[in-house]
C-alpha cells in the first residue's frame, strides 16, 4: 500500500472516530438535556469541536508528509 493511501485511510479513520464520534456524543448530551439553560447555543460547541478536529488532522497530515520528506532525504529509496 502506498504512503498516500495510508495517509488517506488514517485521515478518514481519524474523522470517523473523533469528528463523527464527538458529534454523536454531543447529540446524546443534547438529547439528555445537558445544554438546557446554558447561556450559549449548542451549535457553538459543535463548530468548536469540528474546528479542533479538522485543525488537528491537517497538522497530523502535514507532520506525516514532513517526516516522510525528511526520511527520504536521509535514506533515499533503492
Amino acid at each position: 500500500m502506498t504512503f498516500h493511501k495510508k495517509i488517506l485511510l488514517a485521515f478518514i479513520g481519524f474523522h470517523l472516530l473523533f469528528s463523527v464520534g464527538g458529534l454523536l456524543l454531543e447529540e446524546l448530551r443534547l438529547m439528555r438535556g445537558d445544554y438546557y439553560g446554558e447561556p450559549y447555543n449548542v451549535a457553538v460547541v459543535l463548530i468548536f469541536w469540528l474546528t479542533i478536529t479538522v485543525t488537528v488532522s491537517a497538522l497530523l497530515v502535514l507532520l506525516a508528509y514532513m517526516l516522510r520528506f525528511a526520511w527520504m532525504r536521509i535514506r533515499p529509496p533503492r
